[in-house]
């Protein structure tokens, strides 16, 4: 699969998000809270930087143990389902107005070239 690592933080980044809002209300959690934080900043930081698996730096084997482990740690925290299932509409509706957004981006050059050419038809029609 092309860019399996990618795709893989960008899951793990999905899951973490959903959960955090609800480890951080926990009593007693503030260091899961702390530790699932701080691996979020290091997936956004690497994803920011690399967009295909090739260009990940060496050690993103370790960041994804790490993340694996802190969601494991976040899925035996008891929660309210309601506010996982929640934060993760958010996120599928923001991840669907970010596609549909660039699906409209990469159409209006297609479109600026098809009226480029039409007026260039017309110009030599006449």
């Amino acid at each position: 699969m092309k860019d399996s690592v990618v795709k893989r933080l960008k899951d793990q980044l999905f899951v973490a998000r959903s959960y955090y809002p609800s480890i951080a209300k926990l009593q007693g959690q503030e260091a899961l809270t702390q530790e699932m934080k701080q691996n979020i900043q290091d997936h956004e930081r690497v994803l920011s930087a690399s967009s295909v698996d090739a260009d990940l730096p060496s050690f993103i084997n370790k960041k994804i143990e790490q993340m694996e482990h802190t969601i494991a740690k976040a899925k035996s925290c008891t929660v309210e389902c309601h506010n996982v299932v929640r934060k993760l509409r958010q996120i599928l509706d923001m991840t669907d107005d970010e596609a549909h957004f660039h699906m409209k981006q990469s159409a209006f050059p297609s479109t600026i070239l098809v009226l480029r050419h039409c007026q260039k038809l017309t110009t030599v029609s006449l």
